[in-house]
C-alpha cells in the first residue's frame, strides 16, 4: 500500500520508543493488580477507567477506538478535576479508608514495626496476630502500596500516545485523530500543580504539606511515616477530608460506577463525596455520610452577643475534646438567636482537634444506632447535630432519639455526643386533650393522659444541659446591629442607624441577631448603590 504524504511528513514513533512506553504501561498494569491495602482506590471511576486502559492496550488484539474513548475520559476527569494524574492519585491516597489509615488514626506512626507491647488499635485486639507482627506485616504492605500506586500515578499520556499510533500501522484516519489529543492535565510542562483542598478542609496546612512531601517525592513508600502522622492528626477516610457531614440515604444498589470516590453521582445528578454506609435498609437505600464541600464559615469572632451562652457550649465541647465527662446539649430559644450558628462554628474552631459535626436531618432520627456504629472505636470525637427539634404525635424518630439519650442496649460511644436545636422548650406538641381531668370523645384518648404528657416532656430532660437562647432586649439588639456594621466597616451616623434598625424590626421579623444581620445587608446593599 503506497505511504500517505501527510504521514510522511510526521516524525514517524520508532518501534524502540512505542516498545519502551508499552512495556512501562504493561508495569502499570501489573502494579494495578498487586495492590493490598488500598484496593479501593480502584473502585473509584477514574482510576478504573485507567486500569481498564492499562488492560486494553496489553490486549492481545487491541481496539485502538475504545483505548482513545477511555484516553479522552481519563483525561476529561482530570480536567474537571483540576488535578494532575499524580495529585489525582494523592488526594485518593490521603482520603480513602484502608486498614492502614484506620491503624493510623489511632496510632500515628508508633504502629510501624510495632514493639512487642499490646499496644495494638482495636482492629487487632483479641487475634492471635501479635502487635510486632502486624505492625511489620502492614508496613511491608502499605509502602508495596505506596510504589504500585506511585507507578501509576506516573503514567503519561504520550507513552500512550505513541502506543496508538505505533498500533496504528499508519493509518491516516488515526494517525490525523490521535495527533489531535491534547496532553492530560499536568503533562503540559508550564502546568503547576496546587497543593489545595476543598473549602471546607481539615487542617488544610498539614493536607497541604503532605500533598507538596508526595509531590516531589521519589519513592513514596518513604512517605509512609508522614503519612501516618496525618492520619492520626486528621483522621482516615472522608473525615480526613471534610469538617462537616450530612448524613443521607442513597440508593444501596448503586454501582461503584455510579457511587463514586471522585464525587459525582452521575445517574441522580446528586453530589456526593463518599460510599461509606454500609447498612442497607427496607427502602433498599443505604446511609452515608456526605462531605459538606463549603460550609458556612462562621466563627465565633463573627458572632455578637450570647456570650455566656456560647461559653457554656464551648467548654462543654472542650472537655469532650480532652476526653473528659460532657454531656448532650439542647439549644433552646427563639427563631433567629444564633443556635445552630452556635454549633456550626465549633467545627470550624476545633476541627484541627479531632472535631467533626454530622448534622442528621429530622427525617432520619431512627438511623441514630447505624451511625453511632460507624462512629465507635474511632479516634476522632463526633458531634450530631440535628436542627429544628421537635416532633408530631407517634413519631418513631421520637422513640429513636430517647433509646438513644436514655441509653438502650447498645451505648452512645465516648467519642459521639447529640447537640440539638429547638424552638419548642418540651420538643413534643402537647394537646390540652391530654391534660389531667380532660377527656375527648376521640378514639385514640388515653386514660392516663398525665403518663402521655409526663413522656413528651421528658425528652427535653434526658439532655444533660439545655441553653437557653432567648431573643434580645432592644439595647442588645442595636448593639449587634452596631456590631455588625462596624466589622464590614460602614461608616453611618448612629442615630440613623439605630432609627432605621428600630424601623426594619417591627416591619419584618422582631428583634434578634438574623433581623439584625439582615437590617444590615439592606443597608449596606443601599449605600452601595
Amino acid at each position: 500500500m503506497a505511504e500517505n504524504k501527510n504521514i510522511k511528513s510526521r516524525a514517524p514513533v520508532k518501534a524502540e520508543q512505542a516498545g519502551n512506553a508499552h512495556a512501562v504501561l504493561r508495569s502499570a498494569r501489573f502494579a494495578s493488580g498487586a495492590l493490598m491495602l488500598c484496593r479501593e482506590l480502584t473502585r473509584d471511576e477514574l482510576i478504573s477507567e485507567l486500569c481498564f486502559l492499562l488492560e486494553c492496550i496489553d490486549s492481545e488484539h487491541p481496539d485502538l477506538f475504545r483505548i482513545t474513548g477511555l484516553y479522552s475520559s481519563v483525561g476529561y476527569k482530570l480536567l474537571k478535576a483540576g488535578l494532575s494524574l499524580k495529585a489525582y492519585f494523592i488526594d485518593k491516597i490521603l482520603h480513602t479508608e484502608n486498614p492502614f489509615s484506620i491503624a493510623a488514626e489511632a496510632m500515628g506512626a508508633a504502629f510501624l514495626a510495632a514493639g512487642s507491647d499490646d499496644t495494638g488499635p482495636a482492629i487487632i485486639k483479641g487475634s492471635a496476630v501479635s502487635a510486632e507482627l502486624w505492625g511489620k506485616t502492614l508496613e511491608d504492605t502499605v509502602k508495596s502500596d505506596l510504589a504500585n500506586l506511585q507507578t501509576l500515578a506516573g503514567i503519561r499520556s504520550e507513552w500512550i500516545k505513541d502506543v496508538i499510533l505505533h498500533l496504528s500501522g499508519g493509518d491516516e484516519a488515526i494517525w490525523e485523530a490521535v495527533m489531535k489529543l491534547p496532553p492530560w492535565i499536568g503533562d503540559n510542562p508550564a502546568w503547576q500543580q496546587k497543593a489545595s483542598g476543598p473549602d471546607g478542609a481539615v487542617a488544610p496546612d498539614r493536607a497541604r504539606k503532605i500533598r507538596e512531601l508526595m509531590l516531589k517525592s521519589d519513592t513514596w513508600p518513604d512517605c509512609a511515616e508522614e503519612l501516618a502522622e496525618f492520619h492520626r492528626r486528621c483522621g482516615s477516610g472522608i473525615f480526613s477530608k471534610y469538617r462537616s457531614f450530612v448524613w443521607r440515604r442513597v440508593p444501596a444498589f448503586a454501582p461503584a460506577s455510579v457511587y463514586n470516590l471522585s464525587g459525582i453521582n452521575t445517574e441522580y445528578q446528586e453530589s456526593i463525596r463518599c460510599i461509606d454506609g454500609s447498612s442497607i435498609t427496607d427502602t433498599g437505600t443505604t446511609g452515608s455520610f456526605i462531605g459538606v464541600e463549603s460550609p458556612d464559615p462562621v466563627r465565633f469572632s463573627d458572632l455578637i452577643s450570647y456570650e455566656l451562652e456560647r461559653e457554656e457550649v464551648i467548654q462543654n465541647t472542650l472537655h469532650f475534646l480532652d476526653g473528659r465527662p460532657a454531656n448532650n446539649i439542647l439549644l433552646y430559644g427563639d427563631r433567629g438567636t444564633g443556635k445552630s450558628s452556635t454549633i456550626k462554628a465549633l467545627a470550624n474552631e476545633y476541627h484541627d482537634r479531632g472535631l467533626r459535626i454530622i448534622e442528621v436531618p429530622k427525617g432520619l432520627l431512627a438511623d441514630f444506632p447505624l451511625i453511632i456504629r460507624r462512629l465507635a472505636g474511632r479516634s476522632l470525637k463526633f458531634i450530631l447535630f440535628v436542627d429544628d427539634l421537635s416532633f408530631e404525635d407517634n413519631d418513631e424518630n421520637f422513640t429513636a432519639l430517647k433509646a438513644i439519650l436514655e441509653g438502650g442496649l447498645e451505648i452512645k460511644p465516648d467519642n459521639v455526643l447529640i447537640y440539638a436545636t429547638s424552638n419548642r422548650k418540651h420538643l413534643v406538641k402537647e394537646r390540652f386533650s391530654e391534660r389531667a381531668g380532660l377527656a375527648s370523645a376521640g378514639a385514640d384518648d388515653e386514660v392516663r393522659a398525665a403518663d402521655t404528657i409526663q413522656e413528651k416532656l421528658s425528652l427535653s430532660d434526658r439532655f444533660g444541659m439545655t441553653v437557653v437562647f432567648s431573643s434580645p432586649d432592644k439595647k442588645t439588639y442595636l448593639e449587634i446591629v452596631e456590631g455588625i456594621a462596624k466589622k464590614r466597616g460602614l461608616e453611618i451616623d448612629r442615630e440613623y442607624l439605630h432609627s432605621e434598625a428600630m424601623k426594619w424590626e417591627l416591619q419584618y421579623n422582631g428583634r434578634s441577631p438574623r433581623t439584625a444581620r439582615q437590617f444590615v445587608d439592606w443597608l449596606e446593599a443601599n449605600m452601595n448603590r
